[in-house]
């Protein structure tokens, strides 16, 4: 037994937390720039900053999405300079998102999570949204796009969302449906544009 292994701390199945309460907690944004702690040292020689963008808000008002890849997307931004890290995040703006706080419901179809139709609806509308999904999320959680000086969110629904990138404010909607396949962190080579 090597001295490594004792450092570990000793897992206790009995007492053991069911990940799906950890992975579902809400995670609130913190859009005002904050010192981070940093557990040993980093070199002065790396400079830069690191986007990350994933879902972090799992429900809308008291409904709850039922899959983790439908929680609202949050972006983070971690800025590294002089051995030091400076943290802050803040929610994506998307359609998704903002009716969902103004409705305090889940407005639109997630991953995994199918919304409610519109009770103002009438019930042909109601039934034919069951069959022919027509509100799509426009939830972009997978990744970051950069374009010239441009930065996008995405995700697999073609709608991206232009973002400062030092901000992180949401600036524009787009929509790229058929001619980009944009969810992926690596370039895809079999694309036929």
């Amino acid at each position: 037994m090597n001295n490594e292994s004792q450092d570990l701390p000793a897992c206790d199945v009995t007492s053991a937390v069911d990940p799906r309460f950890v992975l579902f907690n809400t995670i609130p944004e913190q859009p005002e720039c904050t010192p981070a702690k940093i557990n040993g040292t980093i070199p002065k020689w790396i400079i830069g900053s690191l986007l990350k963008i994933g879902p972090a808000k799992f429900e809308q008002g008291q409904e709850k999405y039922n899959h983790y890849f439908d929680g609202m997307g949050l972006m983070h931004r971690f800025d590294i300079k002089d051995g030091n890290v400076s943290y802050h995040s803040r929610y994506l703006r998307s359609q998704a998102f903002v009716e969902g706080q103004a409705r305090k419901r889940i407005m639109f179809d997630e991953f995994g999570t199918a919304a409610f139709p519109d009770p103002c609806k009438n019930i042909f509308l109601r039934y034919f949204s069951y069959l022919i999904p027509f509100n799509f999320t426009d939830n972009d959680t997978i990744n970051y796009l950069q374009c010239g000086d441009e930065i996008y969110c995405t995700s697999e629904t073609g709608i991206l969302h232009q973002v400062d990138p030092v901000s992180l404010a949401t600036k524009d909607r787009v929509k790229w449906f058929y001619c980009l396949n944009n969810c992926y962190a690596c370039m895809d080579v079999n694309v036929i544009v």
